[in-house]
């Protein structure tokens, strides 16, 4: 993912900036950053060269069919906004919510009812204000201006015409802190041009935009608290690593995405765990690899099976999936706990196969 903002740089940098980049050429210079950049990168280097270049062969796929939605995506992120109801659930969506325990709990609700429950920080009219002002800012501010924006749009195209990118906060979040430079300077340039009263007005501007993130900072984290984390930032993963943890099996297998990395750190290497093969990808047809991978997972002793509720399925169908598989070599589910996170929501089932 890091290609992206790296290539958008290089290539705006090379726009604007080239007849400077060639009077600082040399050998050396040039056989330093080679070196390390590969030192840095070398874990995905060596990867690349065992896997027959997968990282490009599998994730480079040309398609702009969902290129609106991941506008919306780049938008949200630029709000702030794009994290509600991605990290945690909406009033409507919670049976049981939570009420403000503690002085920074209840501090932090009352300060989202003040502030009227913001969830947008004028950061897209901060950026637009910018580039507007760019041009007073002066001819050195207005070339950063200009720089910082061709390397974030280079970037957010190259992942937005791409199959399988763009579309998540956790994507476009990879353009930061370009936006935040851009505004930055321009308003720094725009300052110095007003005389005297420049220092004010800048000072009141960062007031204004800090002060807002702060608000929809905080109300993510009220949010949180009355609704509890969406499934990947559950709570109840602690109570699915005690369950785990007072029934100490050999080996676990994760049935879904987005558990494995969670109970690996929770879980500190007392247990083996692994993903659920392809059993997880209901959206293509079992593999003859797959099904030997499931027998081999269904053989292994002491052996739990960990998978999301039907609701809470982020690839919905995938527990049933692996029980139609399970069944035609004659095994079945033995359900021994369903752990909910607390607020009225099933979250995790965890089993065993049996014959």
């Amino acid at each position: 993912m890091a290609i992206w903002a790296l290539s958008g740089m290089a290539a705006a940098s090379f726009a604007i900036y080239a007849r400077n980049l060639v009077s600082l050429f040399t050998p050396r210079r040039a056989t330093i950053a080679v070196v390390a950049f590969c030192a840095g990168a070398l874990p995905l280097i060596a990867f690349n060269i065992h896997s027959n270049m997968s990282t490009f062969r599998g994730n480079v796929v040309g398609d702009s069919r969902a290129f609106p939605a991941k506008a919306r995506f780049l938008a949200g992120a630029l709000d702030g906004g794009g994290l509600f109801g991605y990290l945690e659930w909406d009033n409507w969506q919670t049976l049981s919510p939570h009420a403000p325990s503690g002085i920074f709990e209840r501090a932090s609700a009352e300060l989202a009812d003040l502030a009227g429950h913001p969830r947008r920080d004028g950061m897209i009219v901060a950026l637009a204000a910018a580039v507007l002002f760019a041009p007073f800012a002066g001819w050195a501010a207005a070339r950063q201006v200009l720089l910082f924006l061709t390397a974030g749009a280079i970037a957010w195209l190259e992942m937005a015409l791409n199959a399988n990118t763009g579309g998540s906060i956790h994507h476009t979040i990879l353009l930061w802190p370009l936006p935040q430079a851009i505004v930055a300077v321009a308003f720094a340039g725009a300052s110095q041009r007003l005389g005297r009263a420049g220092f004010a007005v800048l000072t009141a501007a960062v007031l204004l935009l800090t002060s807002a993130g702060v608000l929809v900072t905080n109300e993510y984290h009220a949010q949180i608290v009355r609704n509890g984390g969406t499934v990947g930032w559950s709570p109840a993963l602690f109570r699915l690593s005690h369950e785990l943890a007072a029934r100490a099996p050999r080996t676990i297998f994760c049935v879904d995405w987005g558990m494995l990395n969670s109970l690996l750190l929770l879980q500190e290497g007392r247990v083996k765990l692994y993903m659920g093969s392809g059993a997880v990808f209901p959206k293509r047809e079992l593999t003859p690899e797959d099904r030997r991978a499931i027998e081999w997972m269904l053989t292994q002793p002491d052996a739990l099976f960990v998978a999301h509720s039907p609701e809470a399925e982020s690839f919905s169908g995938a527990n049933e999936r692996l029980a139609q598989a399970s069944a035609e070599l004659g095994y079945r589910r033995n359900q021994l706990a369903t752990i909910t996170d607390g607020y009225g929501r099933a979250t995790f089932e965890v089993y065993q196969m049996v014959r």
